[in-house]
């Protein structure tokens, strides 16, 4: 992954089973980018075994990646600002979707959507299976924002050995425009294969269809990657409630 040589991936746990999914796709982006691990723990009230739940997370990780170079913390304070400022020095930021897993008092997805909107890394929100096959999939419109999330997207397919998928949501008049941008991207990646793929719908609605085989859904950090009309808030938190699947924000890393 460009951006910070050798940052962690980070996961952010509150000891409830989607918070555990997480570890288990932090730790394996970790494995497979030769990166360490870090597993955060943050509450802003006390909490009943905040050691046991970075233990589990422990052994979890361990059984994904046993040569993992990890640490843990458990941090004090509301658990968005602080993953916030977990995301400004590392690679990866990993969350469950449901209030990042579950935290007491957060609606669903709330903190999920606060990180992939406000990071400083890319984030990936863990919520439905895991797909062994399929391509990665990635809303793409020609944008600035939505090359940085086919270019995301690339590093992933590569790291699984699969291929990818653009999905435009945006067919008409700026196609020539898009098919340029993807052919530049194409072109500084010639062994990878790259699927383009126009649909007449929503692109929350999409991508959503498509998280049902893909092995992940990346997006840009900027309405889909730069779809009009389209706040990231809101196809985040779309995808939250309904992707089957994990979904990456790739964020610019600041």
């Amino acid at each position: 992954m460009s951006g910070r040589a050798g940052a962690p991936v980070v996961a952010g746990i509150d000891g409830s089973p989607r918070s555990l999914d997480a570890v288990e796709a932090a730790a394996a982006s970790a494995a497979q980018r030769h990166l360490p691990l870090r597993i955060v723990h943050a509450t802003e009230t006390a909490t009943e075994y905040p050691e046991e739940y970075l233990s589990e997370a422990a052994l979890l990780a361990e059984k994904a990646a046993p040569d993992l170079s990890m640490s843990f913390e458990l941090l004090t304070g509301p658990p968005a600002p602080a993953l916030l400022t977990e995301s400004g020095r590392a690679a990866l930021l990993a969350v469950g979707d449901r209030g990042m897993g579950g935290f007491p008092g957060l609606i669903t997805g709330s903190v999920a959507v606060h990180v992939a909107t406000h990071g400083a890394c890319p984030v990936l929100i863990v919520r439905g299976h895991y797909h062994r096959s399929g391509p990665v999939v990635v809303g793409f419109d020609g944008s600035a924002g939505s090359v940085r999330a086919l270019e995301f997207a690339i590093e992933e397919a590569v790291l699984r050995g699969t291929d990818v998928v653009a999905v435009e949501a945006r067919p008409g008049a700026e196609a020539a425009d898009v098919e340029a941008a993807l052919a530049r991207v194409r072109d500084r990646h010639p062994d990878v294969a790259i699927r383009h793929e126009t649909v007449q719908d929503a692109a929350g609605h999409a991508l959503t269809r498509w998280s049902r085989t893909a092995q992940l859904l990346v997006v840009g950090d900027r309405g889909l990657g730069g779809f009009p009309g389209l706040q990231l808030g809101s196809v985040t938190q779309h995808l939250v409630h309904h992707a089957a699947g994990p979904t990456a924000v790739a964020r610019a890393q600041s």
